[in-house]
């Protein structure tokens, strides 16, 4: 039940933006983003390393375009592996803002919120009270509810593919008994592609 709840909050994110000033009809996508991340259990700026790897793939379903800025409704899928936390697969809703300055530089402020489902990355065990033994028992992972909000920098230009590097801080709720939330902090580096 709750799952179900998440992904259908989730899917309502995008329609908040129905109501602006959109870009032109028969323009229904409007950029496609990807990037490579890193992701650490951390506050932004604070640790970088070890590398723990991940990939974000968005879409731009809504665009409003202003003389000095751009404000877009995304959908957004992505993951990482943290070998020794977790492995997590999301899924969010996500408005972006970006502020244009000089010629190519834009200051992009992003925030969200989704869907995530995680695997602990060994086996976990499970107790059989009739013989006394630990068995291996299937793992079938577990739902969170994610917010996340971002700021980056991106390269303006006029061909079809700008470059930017983004920091995100993100918390997850419930992560586990006695732990109601834990903070993750994603390093991006992409690329917006201009369709």
């Amino acid at each position: 039940m709750k799952t179900k709840f998440f992904i259908i909050m989730l899917l309502g994110i995008p329609l908040l933006g129905l109501g602006q000033e959109v870009i032109p009809k028969d323009k229904k996508v409007s950029q496609l983003s990807f990037s490579l991340l890193t992701e650490s259990i951390a506050f932004p700026f604070s640790r970088y390393l070890p590398i723990h790897p991940g990939a974000e793939l968005g879409i731009t379903i809504r665009e409003t375009q202003r003389e000095h800025s751009l404000s877009q409704w995304d959908v957004v899928a992505g993951g990482y592996y943290h070998e020794k936390l977790e492995t997590g697969f999301y899924l969010k809703g996500q408005y972006h803002y970006q502020k244009y300055f000089f010629t190519h530089l834009g200051v992009d402020l992003t925030g969200s919120i989704g869907y995530m489902h995680t695997f602990y990355p060994a086996d976990i065990y499970k107790h059989n009270p009739e013989t006394g033994e630990y068995l291996v028992a299937n793992q079938m992972g577990r739902p969170h509810a994610i917010a996340e909000a971002g700021i980056g920098l991106t390269y303006r230009n006029s061909s079809p593919i700008e470059p930017f590097i983004r920091q995100s801080f993100m918390l997850e709720t419930p992560f586990a008994n006695g732990i109601p939330v834990i903070p993750h902090s994603f390093l991006k580096f992409g690329v917006d592609i201009k369709l």
